[in-house]
């Protein structure tokens, strides 16, 4: 976030119009009724249940999670794994972060800030277990559809940023102390 803050000195950088193309990632719809950002998300949401739950890659990912030890020892390549997650992850932290900007008509540095705490919010309240190995990709999007009607509901009540926070981060624990005695 230093870096981008430092590269254009904290100032929003404007996208022009003749990116339509750009700008329709953020702003389009399919037939007037569709948001595209709606249409990639689901799209995404299929391909990474697809090699989540239908792959080797995503088995090595659960086993990974579940236990890394026991995984080594199966002989599961640990370092690739890992790799391809963080290069998955960035692909689509690049995609959210291109509909983002076209949603804004800007590329603003300061931008997404909090948006790790709605992820991580997301995935605790749709079942994925902090301590690992446990999860699906359904139940991330039913929690990101509950996270994103919290913070719609929240702020139309006009609930002030501060509380929100503190209302998202009791969610999380209330997930997390759910998946602890469920494990009891």
């Amino acid at each position: 976030r230093g870096m981008a803050l430092r590269f254009n000195e904290g100032r929003p950088m404007h996208i022009p119009d003749d990116f339509s193309w750009y700008l329709a990632l953020g702003n389009g719809r399919l037939g007037d009724t569709v948001p595209v950002p709606v249409i990639v998300m689901l799209i995404l949401f299929a391909l990474c249940a697809i090699v989540l739950h239908r792959t080797r890659l995503g088995q090595h990912m659960y086993a990974i999670g579940g236990n890394r030890e026991a995984a080594r020892f199966t002989g599961i390549p640990i370092f690739r794994v890992e790799m391809a997650v963080y290069v998955i992850c960035s692909a689509l932290v690049g995609v959210a972060g291109m509909i983002h900007s076209a949603q804004l008509y800007s590329a603003e540095p300061a931008s997404g800030v909090g948006f790790e705490l709605d992820a991580i919010a997301a995935a605790v309240v749709g079942g994925t277990s902090f301590t690992g190995g446990k999860g699906t990709i359904y139940g991330t999007l039913m929690g990101a559809i509950i996270i994103g009607i919290l913070n719609k509901g929240l702020n139309q009540v006009g609930v002030h940023f501060s509380y929100q926070y503190i209302i998202k981060g009791l969610v999380i624990l209330a997930a997390v102390y759910v998946d602890v005695s469920r494990k009891k």
